[in-house]
């Protein structure tokens, strides 16, 4: 009996031994990827945005001040594109990490593999690990938040402090993570089913974490309608093809796919179906012993995803794929644990699946990598640098972007940023775009118009447009000079 005990412990430590070897080539993939080609791309609006927040932060503001405060530390270390987009980086793989703990415990080795493999190839979340923004942070709190609650045994009450305090931090770094803490709390309740003591101690802890959050929370409504609120909110409300397509989107999102062509169009089917039939498959894991988990995490997934979908149709519309960051986790669960339940019911068909799947993202992959998919302001300030001279103007004309050229063209030149106004639906013509720009003009040399795209602005045909008004109305065509920044970002001409 001692023998056989001795041997159970033996092949437990080799097992855990190859699980753990396992994630680390996991951890080291994912890391490659994220820092391959890091700072091959200038900073866009957004992180401009970040970087303007963070030198200003403080705790008590916005709705968000968690990553703000950590990146004005940061900002203080040094200041490349680089070194700035590094903790994006860092959050993004210790969230597979993460990821990898929860999930073990909730649904075993094998499906937190798996859930770790996609989410180190997941477009989206390489391209959220690029950028200076707060999405990976927000991840990888809600899964850490997930890792400490499904340990929590009903009883102890420093677990539900350490879960308060990790939901508390993951909400203060985006009011997002609201929905990826709900559906890991349904998933890992359907899971342990507690009893009447244990979920009434959760929801003394839910309530506190409510009452901590408050002061931020005041904040969400104002995010809310600026995103799909009024005549300025920039999404639109969602459809049933956005609806299905989502779990799509959160594995490639358009920057794995851009374009229309063929091979595009094959590999967004591909994904779409695989997606669709792993969640499929995981729906019928009830049926068995061994993976009746499964179920509980695709319908977390729908159910998370099926409110938000309901809020943007009858209210404010909050239906960005980004905003999902915090669920994306819950899905790759999901569809790991469709394809263990694939595996064991119709091996064949699971070979394909992966296959299928394995193949679209790295078909994803290589597009992201190759085709640029942000603002180019450190190009277009590098080719103004070299053409601005003294008596010029450059103005503006879109978004306002003046900290981000400020950062890359660092001159003197005096520059002029143009707010344009923006309504949904509504496009800046050409002739409304030199009248706002006709104050700023230079009276003694040139007038650098450069043309950033944004919900009112389109940068190419706008850059066309005003050269073709240029050229009719103005004798000396030569006194206004365009560039373009668009996306994805157009060379100047």
């Amino acid at each position: 009996m001692a023998v056989a005990v001795t041997d159970l412990r033996a092949d437990g430590a080799r097992s855990n031994r190859r699980e753990l070897l396992v994630l680390a080539a996991i951890l080291l993939m994912a890391l490659a990827l994220r820092l391959y080609g890091l700072d091959a791309e200038s900073l866009w609006r957004d992180e401009g945005h970040t970087l303007r927040r963070a030198v200003d932060a403080h705790l008590l503001g916005g709705g968000r001040p968690l990553f703000y405060l950590f990146m004005k530390w940061w900002m203080g270390l040094g200041s490349s594109d680089a070194w700035l987009r590094l903790p994006a980086v860092v959050f993004g793989v210790a969230g597979i990490a993460a990821l990898w703990a929860a999930t073990k415990a909730a649904a075993g080795p094998h499906v937190a593999m798996l859930a770790c493999a996609l989410m180190a190839l997941a477009v989206p979340e390489i391209d959220h690990s690029q950028e200076v923004r707060m999405y990976t942070l927000t991840s990888f709190l809600t899964a850490a938040a997930a890792a400490v609650l499904v340990r929590w045994d009903g009883r102890r009450w420093t677990t539900l402090l350490a879960f308060g305090a990790l939901s508390w931090l993951a909400l203060l770094a985006s009011p997002v993570a609201a929905i990826g803490l709900a559906a890991w709390g349904l998933g890992i309740l359907l899971i342990r089913r507690w009893d009447r003591r244990a979920l009434g101690r959760l929801l003394v802890a839910a309530v506190l974490l409510g009452l901590c959050w408050a002061h931020w929370a005041r904040a969400a409504p104002a995010m809310v309608e600026r995103v799909g609120g009024g005549e300025k909110g920039w999404t639109t409300a969602p459809g049933p093809r956005q609806f299905l397509t989502l779990p799509a989107s959160l594995l490639v999102n358009h920057v794995g796919f851009p374009g229309r062509s063929r091979a595009n169009l094959i590999v967004a089917g591909m994904i779409v179906v695989s997606s669709l039939g792993l969640l499929a498959a995981a729906a019928l894991g009830w049926r068995d012993r061994e993976s009746r988990h499964a179920p509980t995490f695709a319908l977390a997934f729908v159910v998370s995803a099926g409110t938000v979908f309901v809020v943007s149709r009858l209210a404010s519309s909050v239906w960005v794929p980004r905003y999902f960051t915090a669920l994306a986790p819950v899905l790759y669960v999901a569809l790991a644990a469709g394809l263990v339940v694939l595996t064991r019911r119709r091996r064949w068909l699971a070979a394909v699946t992966t296959v299928a799947l394995t193949g679209a993202l790295a078909f994803s992959l290589a597009h992201y990598y190759r085709e640029p998919t942000r603002e180019d302001w450190r190009g277009v300030a590098v080719w103004l640098r070299g053409r601005v001279a003294s008596g010029d103007v450059v103005c503006l004309l879109g978004p306002g972007n003046d900290f981000l050229f400020a950062r890359y063209f660092g001159a003197a030149t005096p520059t002029a940023t143009v707010r344009v106004p923006s309504r949904r639906g509504q496009q800046l013509t050409a002739e409304q775009a030199l009248a706002l720009v006709a104050g700023h003009r230079s009276l003694s040399g040139r007038t650098w118009l450069v043309v950033v795209e944004g919900p009112s602005v389109r940068a190419g045909s706008m850059a066309a447009a005003l050269a073709r008004l240029l050229s009719r109305r103005l004798e000396n065509f030569d006194s206004f000079q365009i560039a373009v920044v668009g996306l994805p970002p157009t060379s100047p001409p």
